[in-house]
Protein backbone atom coordinates (compact mmCIF):
# COMPACT_ATOMS: atom_id res chain seq x y z
CA UNK A 1 0.00 0.00 0.00
CA UNK A 2 2.81 1.91 0.84
CA UNK A 3 3.94 1.90 -2.89
CA UNK A 4 0.85 2.44 -3.70
CA UNK A 5 0.52 5.69 -2.03
CA UNK A 6 4.08 7.13 -3.41
CA UNK A 7 2.77 6.44 -7.03
CA UNK A 8 -0.32 8.22 -6.54
CA UNK A 9 1.74 11.09 -5.05
CA UNK A 10 3.89 12.00 -8.20
CA UNK A 11 2.54 14.47 -9.87
CA UNK A 12 2.38 14.09 -13.70
CA UNK A 13 2.55 17.65 -15.41
CA UNK A 14 -0.35 18.15 -17.98
CA UNK A 15 0.64 21.32 -20.89
CA UNK A 16 -2.01 24.28 -20.29
CA UNK A 17 -3.58 22.26 -17.11
CA UNK A 18 -0.91 21.74 -14.46
CA UNK A 19 0.31 19.29 -12.41
CA UNK A 20 -2.58 16.01 -12.15
CA UNK A 21 -1.88 13.50 -9.25
CA UNK A 22 -3.52 10.37 -8.95
CA UNK A 23 -4.24 10.10 -5.47
CA UNK A 24 -5.61 7.05 -3.90
CA UNK A 25 -6.06 5.39 -7.02
CA UNK A 26 -2.02 4.94 -7.35
CA UNK A 27 -3.44 1.88 -4.53
CA UNK A 28 -5.16 0.45 -7.32
CA UNK A 29 -2.93 1.02 -10.29
CA UNK A 30 0.11 -1.03 -8.22
CA UNK A 31 -2.40 -3.57 -6.68
CA UNK A 32 -3.18 -4.42 -10.39
CA UNK A 33 0.29 -4.21 -12.05
CA UNK A 34 1.52 -6.94 -8.84
CA UNK A 35 -1.44 -9.40 -9.06
CA UNK A 36 -0.65 -8.78 -12.27
CA UNK A 37 2.92 -10.56 -12.15
CA UNK A 38 1.34 -12.84 -8.71
CA UNK A 39 5.33 -13.75 -7.41
CA UNK A 40 8.52 -10.97 -7.25
CA UNK A 41 11.44 -11.52 -5.22
CA UNK A 42 9.81 -14.62 -3.29
CA UNK A 43 7.02 -12.65 -2.50
CA UNK A 44 3.98 -13.72 -3.48
CA UNK A 45 1.03 -11.02 -4.56
CA UNK A 46 -1.73 -13.13 -4.79
CA UNK A 47 -4.79 -13.65 -2.18
CA UNK A 48 -6.08 -17.47 -1.88
CA UNK A 49 -9.75 -18.01 -3.19
CA UNK A 50 -11.69 -18.12 0.42
CA UNK A 51 -9.77 -15.33 0.96
CA UNK A 52 -10.94 -13.42 -1.76
CA UNK A 53 -14.76 -14.30 -1.79
CA UNK A 54 -14.62 -13.06 1.70
CA UNK A 55 -13.04 -9.99 1.65
CA UNK A 56 -15.60 -9.17 -1.36
CA UNK A 57 -18.80 -10.64 0.66
CA UNK A 58 -17.55 -8.15 3.38
CA UNK A 59 -16.81 -4.95 1.31
CA UNK A 60 -20.27 -6.14 -0.63
CA UNK A 61 -22.12 -6.29 2.71
CA UNK A 62 -20.43 -3.05 3.85
CA UNK A 63 -21.19 -1.23 0.89
CA UNK A 64 -25.00 -2.13 1.01
CA UNK A 65 -25.22 -1.35 5.12
CA UNK A 66 -23.74 2.22 4.16
CA UNK A 67 -26.15 2.77 1.50
CA UNK A 68 -29.03 1.33 3.23
CA UNK A 69 -28.36 3.70 6.37
CA UNK A 70 -28.27 6.92 4.06
CA UNK A 71 -31.09 6.22 2.17
CA UNK A 72 -33.39 4.46 4.54
CA UNK A 73 -35.12 7.46 6.42
CA UNK A 74 -35.64 8.60 2.73
CA UNK A 75 -37.42 5.64 1.98
CA UNK A 76 -39.45 5.32 5.48
CA UNK A 77 -40.84 8.74 4.45
CA UNK A 78 -41.61 8.51 0.53
CA UNK A 79 -43.41 4.89 1.71
CA UNK A 80 -45.53 6.60 3.95
CA UNK A 81 -46.22 8.91 1.87
CA UNK A 82 -47.09 7.15 -1.30
CA UNK A 83 -47.43 4.00 0.17
CA UNK A 84 -51.11 2.94 -0.28
CA UNK A 85 -51.24 4.86 -3.24
CA UNK A 86 -48.33 2.69 -4.90
CA UNK A 87 -49.88 -0.77 -3.47
CA UNK A 88 -53.56 0.25 -5.15
CA UNK A 89 -51.49 1.29 -8.28
CA UNK A 90 -49.88 -2.15 -8.33
CA UNK A 91 -53.35 -3.92 -7.77
CA UNK A 92 -55.03 -2.14 -10.43
CA UNK A 93 -52.19 -3.18 -12.75
CA UNK A 94 -52.68 -6.37 -11.88
CA UNK A 95 -56.36 -6.93 -13.48
CA UNK A 96 -55.36 -8.02 -16.88
CA UNK A 97 -53.27 -11.25 -15.16
CA UNK A 98 -56.07 -11.96 -12.65
CA UNK A 99 -58.57 -11.57 -15.13
CA UNK A 100 -55.97 -14.02 -17.48
CA UNK A 101 -56.22 -16.59 -14.41
CA UNK A 102 -60.03 -16.38 -14.11
CA UNK A 103 -60.53 -17.00 -17.51
CA UNK A 104 -57.96 -19.66 -17.90
CA UNK A 105 -60.29 -21.74 -14.71
CA UNK A 106 -63.75 -20.70 -16.61
CA UNK A 107 -65.27 -18.53 -13.68
CA UNK A 108 -65.29 -15.53 -15.96
CA UNK A 109 -66.10 -14.77 -19.78
CA UNK A 110 -65.53 -11.22 -21.45
CA UNK A 111 -69.05 -11.39 -22.03
CA UNK A 112 -69.64 -11.60 -18.50
CA UNK A 113 -67.29 -8.50 -18.21
CA UNK A 114 -69.33 -6.72 -21.41
CA UNK A 115 -72.68 -7.47 -19.51
CA UNK A 116 -71.08 -5.33 -16.13
CA UNK A 117 -69.25 -2.48 -17.82
CA UNK A 118 -71.81 -0.16 -15.66
CA UNK A 119 -70.84 -1.69 -12.22
CA UNK A 120 -67.25 -1.94 -13.31
CA UNK A 121 -67.09 1.73 -14.29
CA UNK A 122 -68.41 3.01 -10.89
CA UNK A 123 -66.23 0.46 -9.37
CA UNK A 124 -63.23 1.94 -11.20
CA UNK A 125 -64.51 5.80 -10.22
CA UNK A 126 -64.92 4.78 -6.46
CA UNK A 127 -61.23 3.28 -6.66
CA UNK A 128 -59.78 5.87 -8.44
CA UNK A 129 -61.20 8.65 -5.98
CA UNK A 130 -60.06 6.72 -3.25
CA UNK A 131 -56.43 6.10 -4.59
CA UNK A 132 -56.21 9.86 -5.60
CA UNK A 133 -53.97 11.77 -3.52
CA UNK A 134 -56.17 15.04 -3.78
CA UNK A 135 -59.97 15.53 -4.53
CA UNK A 136 -60.33 16.92 -7.58
CA UNK A 137 -62.00 15.70 -10.37
CA UNK A 138 -59.24 15.90 -13.01
CA UNK A 139 -56.74 14.18 -10.93
CA UNK A 140 -59.82 11.30 -10.31
CA UNK A 141 -59.61 11.19 -13.89
CA UNK A 142 -56.46 11.00 -14.45
CA UNK A 143 -56.54 7.78 -12.32
CA UNK A 144 -59.42 6.41 -13.78
CA UNK A 145 -58.55 6.34 -17.26
CA UNK A 146 -55.60 3.65 -17.37
CA UNK A 147 -57.58 1.55 -14.99
CA UNK A 148 -60.58 2.12 -17.64
CA UNK A 149 -58.26 0.99 -20.23
CA UNK A 150 -56.82 -1.73 -18.13
CA UNK A 151 -60.27 -3.09 -18.29
CA UNK A 152 -61.06 -3.07 -22.01
CA UNK A 153 -57.60 -4.83 -22.04
CA UNK A 154 -58.50 -7.78 -19.20
CA UNK A 155 -61.86 -8.23 -21.60
CA UNK A 156 -59.82 -8.97 -24.43
CA UNK A 157 -57.47 -11.13 -22.42
CA UNK A 158 -60.82 -13.38 -21.14
CA UNK A 159 -62.23 -13.40 -24.90
CA UNK A 160 -58.78 -14.64 -26.43
CA UNK A 161 -57.86 -17.36 -23.20
CA UNK A 162 -61.24 -18.25 -22.03
CA UNK A 163 -61.47 -21.66 -21.73
CA UNK A 164 -64.79 -23.02 -22.57
CA UNK A 165 -67.19 -25.07 -19.55
CA UNK A 166 -67.28 -28.70 -20.38
CA UNK A 167 -70.68 -30.59 -19.45
CA UNK A 168 -69.80 -33.08 -16.92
Amino acid sequence: MALGFLVGAIGIPLPGIGRIALGLSGVLIVALILGNLRRTAGLNWTVPLSANLVLRNLGLTLFLAQVGMASGPRFAATVAETGFLMLGMGVVFQMPAITYVLARIGLITARLMVRVWKTALIVILIAAAVLSPTNDIPNMLLFAAPMLVLYVVSIFVAWIFNKPRTAT
